[in-house]
């Protein structure tokens, strides 16, 4: 009320001042929606949406590169990675899916150093869809406890990607992984790097082979 002037005209710097409250306020419920979304992921109380339809994950991945370019662009800082040449569709809902995945690059892009250069892979690994993800120096020189731990997100990067809200980048490492789970995929450490699987979308040619003979063969 005190920022829209609602009983009429208000000094500047208590606009600023009633802003700042309610931007503070919406962090704060924010951070309280992630835990209790991580609570109840780890519990099991919640469940992932069934996926209404594949999701390309490499279009997924291409689309939230370029929005990260002009955040990171300033520092320096390169993702680099090589678009496949087709499609990698995943079996996960798109929403959730691009969410989980944003938390990943937003952590790595808002701890690199400036000029740091980071690649990106992503490929097939028989029936699962492999997603690469390099760890920034200040992050891989962390053990996998503080890595994953929950902290405040003062001093860890820049705020504006807003990848780990108040609870810190760890806090969003932790909340991303228990998502990627609930989708039937994973979040492991593997030294300087994190490995994402997610359960590819299979062919029609594969899908046959999976369940048995097709009929012109069964014949």
């Amino acid at each position: 009320m005190i920022q829209q002037q609602v009983f009429g005209a208000t000094p500047h710097q208590y606009r600023s001042l009633a802003a700042s409250i309610a931007a503070d306020a919406a962090r704060m419920l924010a951070g309280f929606e992630d835990l209790e979304r991580l609570a109840r992921l780890e519990t099991g109380a919640a469940d992932m949406p069934a996926p209404q339809a594949d999701t390309d994950l490499a279009a997924l991945l291409a689309r939230q590169i370029a929005q990260l370019d002009p955040v990171i662009g300033p520092r320096e800082v390169r993702l680099r990675w090589t678009a496949p040449a087709a499609p990698l569709p995943v079996r996960a809902p798109a929403a959730e899916l691009e969410h989980a995945v944003w938390r990943l690059l937003a952590v790595i892009a808002s701890t690199a150093a400036p000029g740091e250069r980071l690649a990106i892979a992503l490929d097939t690994d028989g029936d699962q869809a492999r997603l690469d993800l390099p760890l920034p120096a200040t992050l891989a020189m962390r053990d996998d406890a503080t890595l994953f731990a929950a902290d405040s997100a003062r001093g860890q990067g820049s705020s504006s990607l807003g990848a780990g809200g108040m609870m810190g980048n760890g806090f969003a490492l932790r909340l991303a992984a228990a998502e990627l789970r609930a989708m039937g995929g994973s979040l492991h450490r593997d030294g300087a790097r994190l490995l994402v699987r997610l359960p590819a979308a299979l062919a029609p040619d594969q899908t046959d082979g999976a369940h048995g003979a097709t009929p012109a063969q069964a014949g």
